[in-house]
């Protein structure tokens, strides 16, 4: 399951509490660590800036507004997110997501979501 649908799975799950991000060796780093970097840093900010603007791009798509993103577009968006990750081989984008508990599907409407953002951020009112 992923956070998509709810999950309330405590080692992924950043809403349950102080829970583990990730561990590499023996340090840990709990998600409250990975919220307060990104704070620091400003990434928070660029985050939830994307992350509004992606929905209202969704949201203008299901209105009429914008169209959909065709072929081509998703595809594109599909391989700039892989190969900025260097996930070239389907085999790696297949582990890369069964390791973060993504489906095939929610990537893709990521990825769709992501390219629209792309294409229409600039016509977003603040």
């Amino acid at each position: 399951m992923s956070l998509a649908e709810g999950s309330t799975d405590p080692r992924i799950d950043p809403m349950a509490g102080d829970a583990l991000a990730l561990r590499v060796d023996a340090t840990e780093l709990r998600w409250s660590d990975v919220v307060t970097h990104a704070v620091r840093d400003g990434a928070w900010e660029v985050f939830t800036t994307e992350l509004r603007q992606a929905v209202a791009c969704r949201r203008l798509v299901a209105e009429g507004g914008v169209p959909p993103l065709d072929r081509r577009a998703e595809r594109d968006a599909a391989v700039a997110f892989r190969r900025s990750r260097r996930l070239l081989a389907a085999e790696d984008l297949e582990a890369w997501l069964a390791a973060r508990d993504v489906t095939v599907r929610e990537w893709r409407e990521y990825v769709r979501a992501e390219g629209l953002r792309r294409r229409h951020a600039h016509e977003l009112p603040e």
